[in-house]
């Protein structure tokens, strides 16, 4: 064997003085194919035991400091709970709340009428002496009429905030209710909300001596007292953190990394500043303690993957064991747990080169031996390769003439598209063939006609022609310009729902393609999502590019009828236009309008307008269902306007639609102007924040995008 390695060794270093025989390739490939299986043998054997050790260490490890975290957590929610019912029970702190109620009612002065009431002392004394200890925790009784009792003078007669009252509404209809942590002074009205203070409690109904609902006690806790400290009785290693967290990603507890957090300017350079309520769990998109500054603000970024999977889910114990960043942007491992009888999360996570570091010399010695197998194989099989690839260039530049294919990025029912190069031009282009298998009379024309009236179109925002032509062996291309970025269906896998600014923004562009299409009497008839690209051009980001011209009708000449009624049933049901089904002769550029409204409509909302698994379903839906106002089904704020916009272009009768797509431009324009634009800054920085996300060979959700 190591006598046939030193041949095939001095083969590559003389392979243009000499040749290898038959006999010799096939052993060549022999040894390539045992080369090659007991590499990959070992090297998944490797893999698979360093996972599965590592895995196993990881999950029991999250497991055990989770599980501490919460139960001691639970242990002490469920002291302070019965606490806080035992005091609402109590018959003496009953008759003292009604008897400052009617001290308040009774009096001109209903504040004055408190604080100068007996009563009050007395229930404070009574509170106090109820407790153990009263450093970690205070009261506040409150009807809707505003605080009652409490242990602070200045507080006393203030009234509710509108959420205060709803608060009290729902404890007095459902009896105990859990705060979450919160600013001091939220719930009150006239009174200066604190940033540096925070509580936590519990809400319980107290009734009279005749059993009516007559007040609320809260038992009001520091979260970072008790709460937080709780949270940190059990930590994996150094580097290990343990927080709580809310449906939208808020930290409600402490963090041991307080003062990093003040470093990297998530929190600010103050001594008594927390990362309770000002903290977010969410991704950064880089390492923050490394200097990455992301361009977008906090609120813009993602949650990160734990919270996001156990927010998600809200339900068992959620393990994440491959790396994923944390709110710092550091590579961590964690595992949580949702709490829903509280309604927040607990987490708990360490960063990974800490968790690896025992399996760091078992990885040495393992990749080690895979890297000697790895070169041996290279040596092996560079000859081989190198040759191989050689001819299937010159086979390919042979059979593509002045095309050079290099890889499939899109298939779709006209044709399939390659990314290739120009033999001379060395230009990266997107060529679309017509296979052989293809080669009909009817889809020939219908593919002729698409290079011929896309190639009437010049504007920056419909993709361009470069050429057509057939090669010696028959099959017909054409070449257009390659679009590095991706389609808006991608965008809104990425997105869900897209900011109304941004919508602007690409609506506009989207509408000066079909209003030259439009001028020179062309229907693009397709309008999709799918058939529209976003790309970084240069340096412009956010660049619109208009496809898929193959269902274009030229209204301005007579059609072969064949071909015309073939193209009736062809296209996308859920972006149908009502008269391309009522009434499919008499059709005009409206039906676009209608297009570009149910895109408009996907990228605010993030769903399908009509789309239903059953294509009848879907056709019946556009014929006859009037679909909801875009801001009805998102929580962010959709301009007025824009809104009534969308609704006008998704009218079922087109006379109802607005005039043109100059019409619409306008609208948009007027619209941006009451907004903040969108523009070249921001575009850039969402695509450097989604830079690994972005698909910009086309291998995903660009089948059709030709």
């Amino acid at each position: 064997m190591f006598k046939l390695i030193a041949n095939v060794v001095a083969s590559v270093r003389g392979h243009h003085k000499s040749s290898i025989d038959a006999q010799s390739k096939r052993r060549i490939h022999i040894v390539i194919g045992i080369a090659v299986l007991l590499m990959a043998a070992i090297g998944a054997g490797v893999h698979y035991a360093i996972k599965r050790t590592l895995t196993d260490s990881l999950v029991e490890g999250l497991e055990t400091v989770l599980e501490a975290d919460v139960e001691a957590l639970r242990i002490w929610m469920r002291k302070k709970r019965l606490l806080a019912q035992s005091f609402s029970r109590d018959p003496r702190m009953q008759l003292l709340v009604q008897q400052l109620i009617a001290a308040r009612d009774g009096s001109d002065n209903p504040r004055q009428g408190v604080l100068e009431a007996p009563q009050l002392k007395m229930l404070r004394d009574l509170y106090y002496s109820m407790l153990y200890s009263s450093e970690s925790s205070f009261f506040v009784i409150v009807d809707r009429e505003g605080v009652i009792a409490t242990d602070q003078d200045d507080i006393i007669g203030k009234g509710l905030t509108s959420r205060g009252v709803l608060l009290i509404a729902q404890s007095f209809q459902e009896g105990l209710h859990f705060l979450k942590p919160q600013f001091e002074g939220t719930l009150l009205r006239e009174y200066q909300t604190s940033s540096d203070r925070y509580w936590i409690g519990f809400m319980v109904p107290m009734q009279s001596d005749k059993g009516e609902i007559i007040a609320t006690l809260i038992l009001a806790m520091r979260p970072e007292e008790d709460f937080s400290r709780i949270l940190s009785i059990a930590r994996m290693g150094e580097s290990g953190d343990t927080y709580a967290f809310d449906e939208d990603g808020v930290m409600l507890s402490d963090t041991r990394h307080t003062e990093q957090l003040k470093k990297i300017d998530l929190l600010p350079d103050d001594p008594q500043a927390r990362s309770i309520l000002r903290v977010q769990i969410r991704d950064p998109g880089g390492d923050l303690t490394q200097g990455y500054r992301s361009k977008m603000p906090v609120q813009a970024w993602p949650l990160t993957q734990l919270v996001a999977i156990t927010v998600a889910n809200k339900q068992g114990t959620q393990y994440l064991v491959e790396p994923y960043r944390d709110y710092r942007g550091v590579q961590v491992v964690g595992a949580s747990q949702w709490l829903p009888e509280y309604g927040f999360g607990i987490a708990t996570e360490a960063e990974i080169g800490e968790m690896l570091s025992p399996l760091n010399p078992l990885k040495f010695v393992s990749y080690t031996l895979f890297a000697i197998l790895f070169m041996l194989a290279l040596l092996i099989v560079y000859y081989s390769v190198v040759i191989h690839s050689l001819r299937r260039r010159d086979q390919q530049v042979r059979q593509l003439g002045q095309y050079s294919s290099l890889k499939l990025i899109g298939e779709g029912g006209m044709g399939k598209v390659y990314l290739a190069k120009h033999a001379f031009l060395k230009r990266l282009t997107a060529v679309k063939y017509l296979p052989m298998d293809r080669v009909k009379h009817e889809t020939v024309t219908r593919f002729e006609r698409e290079v011929q009236l896309t190639s009437k179109l010049t504007d920056p925002n419909t993709v361009q022609i470069y050429d057509y032509g057939r090669t010696p062996e028959g099959i017909f291309y054409y070449a257009m310009e390659y679009l590095p970025g991706i389609t808006l269906t991608r965008l809104l896998e990425i997105e869900s729902a897209v900011p109304p600014a941004r919508v602007i923004y690409i609506l506009r562009q989207i509408c000066s393609s079909l209003e030259e299409a439009h001028t020179v009497g062309l229907i693009h008839r397709d309008i999709k999502p799918l058939n529209i690209m976003l790309c970084r051009w240069g340096i412009r980001a956010d660049v619109v590019k208009v496809l898929d011209f193959g269902l274009v009708k030229d209204v301005s000449q007579t059609k072969n009828p064949q071909l015309t009624s073939e193209q009736v049933i062809l296209g996308t049901p859920g972006y149908y236009a009502p008269e391309r089904l009522t009434d499919p002769k008499n059709i005009d550029s409206r039906v676009d309008l209608f297009g570009l409204g149910i895109v408009a409509y996907n990228l605010l909302t993030g769903k399908d307008v009509f789309e239903e698994e059953d294509t009848a379903q879907t056709l019946l839906k556009v014929i006859e269902m009037q679909p909801q106002y875009p801001s009805l089904l998102v929580e962010h704020e959709v301009p007025q306007q824009l809104d009534q916009l969308v609704m006008d272009c998704l009218a079922k009768d087109p006379d109802d639609r607005p005039q043109g797509m100059g019409d619409v431009k306008q609208r948009l324009n007027d619209i941006e102007s009451q907004l903040i634009p969108w523009n070249q800054e921001d575009a850039r920085g969402w695509w450097d924040v989604h830079k690994s996300e972005i698909d910009v060979q086309h291998n995903k959700n660009s089948s059709n995008a030709f």
